[in-house]
């Protein structure tokens, strides 16, 4: 397995839920995993959640990056049976995160910009990229046409929570304890931000609320064709609102 560390615009300063850079890991089958952090100091919590979730590789290749290589993330390789190889300096082409680190960016930036997200959100559109990427198919010899997430779990990908919504695509939910009473509507209207993981059922979704918050909801679904033609203003008022809350420079576009 190869690890590496990204880091976003210092000029964003942190993602909504408080991060700022992220610990990236990758395998030569293509499969990824994006475990986020607030500091680079994290690194050896990231490493723990990674052993714990997906399993303790042989040899862990990275570069001597002090954060990387630091005593505690030794030890707990150390203690959990994995080998650091340290890659020699100014030599980024041996380590495969880099190119993975690129993909994933180069996706997020696209989806990002397309759709005009608040780049506050980035967080959220990250995580989505990275689990997309490892569900997807390749044409490597080595996977025999299985995707990165099967070869590695041995089990079949489950895509349920990740096609059922696009990255910050239109979405009526219900929240229990919420309603304005009749003859009001039950359902309100939020952006979808990808699958929550751990937090209510397997096809929970974190949603953009109109007063900026984001939380994980069971309870939703895409707009009806009626609904895109019918509600414009809806849509409308929403972007200008989330607009306020974070500032015209925090959207792409």
């Amino acid at each position: 397995m190869y690890s590496d560390t990204m880091f976003a615009s210092s000029r964003i300063g942190k993602s909504l839920r408080g991060f700022t850079c992220a610990q990236v890991f990758t395998t030569n089958f293509d499969w990824c995993s994006v475990l986020l952090m607030e500091f680079e100091t994290e690194i050896p919590k990231a490493f723990k959640s990674l052993f714990k979730d997906v399993g303790v590789p042989e040899r862990m290749v990275m570069d001597g990056a002090r954060a990387q290589v630091s005593a505690e993330t030794l030890k707990i390789c150390q203690l959990s049976g994995c080998t650091i190889v340290e890659l020699e300096k100014n030599t980024p082409s041996a380590n495969r995160a880099e190119l993975t680190i690129g993909k994933v960016k180069c996706s997020t930036r696209h989806d990002m910009k397309e759709t005009k997200s608040p780049i506050i959100l980035w967080c959220f559109c990250l995580s989505q990229q990275a689990r997309i990427h490892s569900s997807c198919a390749r044409d490597i010899f080595k996977l025999e046409g299985a995707t990165p997430q099967s070869f590695l779990s041995g089990d079949i990908t489950d895509i349920s929570n990740t096609c059922a919504f696009g990255w910050y695509k239109w979405v009526k939910f219900r929240r229990e304890g919420v309603s304005s009473g009749y003859p009001y509507p039950t359902e309100h209207l939020g952006q979808c931000l990808g699958p929550a993981e751990n937090k209510g059922n397997a096809l929970s979704q974190h949603v953009l609320m109109i007063d900026g918050s984001v939380l994980p909801i069971q309870t939703l679904r895409s707009l009806k064709p009626s609904e895109v033609e019918n509600e414009i203003d809806a849509r409308r008022h929403f972007d200008e609102k989330i607009r306020i809350h974070y500032g015209d420079h925090l959207v792409i576009g």
